[in-house]
């Protein structure tokens, strides 16, 4: 009886066999291994048996995953292949397909209106050009650069949590829909934190974005309503880092040479002392056996 190739339990109603290897596999472990995928935000999900590489195709996908995982599969696939004709709503992340988009282009229609969408789910009126709330007598750079209602819509003051954060690179507005504040620009592929806004830095001895004390890390972590105080430890840390650093590089030099020193001048005596060691060795065993010999002859 077969059994599947990951968790190898016995074929039944519960496992299938890929369509691109013809490989045992129980839908269990297909679905687990589809919906990580998609987690982590990877849409070209590869077949999880070892001796096969090919895609799993969007259809089973669409087939093994419930309905809210699919739509996220959807969002991050128009996110990573940033077709003009399909963008997502700043407001709910609903998928949007301009349905004049092509006869605009073809027309080279300039009336800023048609760009005009209006979400069918929770009925944002915004901009299909920029993805922002729609900017009545302003184009896309003039709203995007110093317009009062974008930032008050994305900073959402008074909630817990904002509408959206700008690149620290490019300066897009970026919405998060679910998962970890580490961010990545679709756009300039600049990590940054979407709480902070900061970018992700990470220096050997130092730390990185996630450390509470380190001066590199996100103000959040560590008494984000003291900043005095937040900036005189992490300062401190930091000064001690500097002048320790030195130290600690001197001390590793000094024994390094205390090392060789100390193994140049044992070398000349340590050889012939393990090559003297192995004859009186070899000269007892041979006395022994001798001895063993002997004794045998008398008997």
């Amino acid at each position: 009886m077969s059994h599947c190739m990951i968790c190898f339990t016995e074929m039944s109603e519960r496992t299938t066999r890929t369509l691109c290897c013809s490989g045992v596999i129980c839908l269990t472990c297909l679905e687990a291994h589809i919906v990580s995928k998609i987690n982590e935000a990877i849409v070209a999900v590869i077949c999880p048996l070892g001796n096969c590489d090919s895609l799993v195709s969007e259809e089973e996908i669409r087939q093994r995953v419930p309905v809210e995982v699919f739509e996220k599969y959807e969002r991050f696939k128009v996110e990573i292949e940033q077709n003009p004709e399909i963008k997502i709503c700043p407001g709910c992340s609903r998928i949007y397909q301009h349905p004049d988009l092509e006869k605009v282009e073809r027309e080279k229609v300039s009336r800023p209106e048609v760009m005009k969408v209006t979400c069918s789910k929770c009925r944002l009126v915004w901009c299909f050009a920029c993805q922002a709330p729609w900017h009545h007598g302003l184009t896309c750079n003039e709203f995007c650069k110093g317009d009062k209602s974008l930032k008050i819509w994305a900073k959402n003051r008074g909630q817990p949590a904002r509408n959206a954060c700008r690149c620290p690179k490019c300066h897009v507005f970026i919405q998060k829909s679910s998962g970890c504040d580490h961010m990545c620009c679709s756009r300039c592929n600049t990590e940054f934190c979407y709480r902070c806004g900061g970018k992700y830095h990470h220096l050997k001895f130092i730390g990185n974005h996630y450390d509470r004390f380190s001066i590199l890390g996100c103000k959040y972590n560590y008494k984000p309503d003291q900043p005095a105080q937040r900036m005189a430890v992490r300062g401190a840390l930091f000064s001690g880092q500097v002048v320790l650093a030195p130290i600690v590089a001197s001390l590793a030099v000094s024994a390094g040479c205390v090392v060789l020193g100390a193994g140049l001048v044992v070398a000349p005596f340590y050889t012939p002392y393990v090559l003297i060691k192995r004859q009186r060795a070899k000269h007892k065993l041979k006395k022994e056996r001798n001895r063993n010999v002997m004794e045998n002859c008398s008997v």
